[in-house]
């Protein structure tokens, strides 16, 4: 099974219930609906989820990152930072060489599993 290390912060949001979040596919050649373990790096507590994947287009992950700060943070300082940093910010996913892979963005739905 797949497994992402993720940041505690990012692991509350996913058992809060955010749904979406982005990673490079190109990395992890994830298929619709594959499972996955999250892996808390800070508490080492996991959860199993299966991954959905969504495209979305550019105005709509604006609205989504602009729904996210509307609840976690200041709208207006969506457009005040490098998109780069408001995704890390947001998601709390650091993504490496984020840039590199163009404009396409692999979006994932998230549904929490039984072990």
């Amino acid at each position: 099974m797949n497994e992402l290390k993720i940041q505690d912060n990012f692991f509350q949001y996913v058992k809060e219930g955010i749904k979406n979040f982005e990673i490079r596919k190109k990395d992890y050649g994830f298929k619709d609906w594959t499972k996955v373990r999250l892996l808390n790096i800070e508490t080492q507590e996991t959860l199993i989820v299966k991954l959905k994947q969504t495209k979305m287009n550019t105005f709509e992950i604006g609205q989504y990152l602009s729904e996210l700060l509307r609840t976690k943070g200041n709208e207006s300082d969506f457009w005040e930072y490098p998109k780069r940093q408001m995704l890390s910010d947001v998601n709390n996913f650091v993504l490496e060489d984020y840039f590199k892979q163009g404009d396409s963005l692999y979006w994932y739905d998230l549904e929490l599993v039984n072990e």
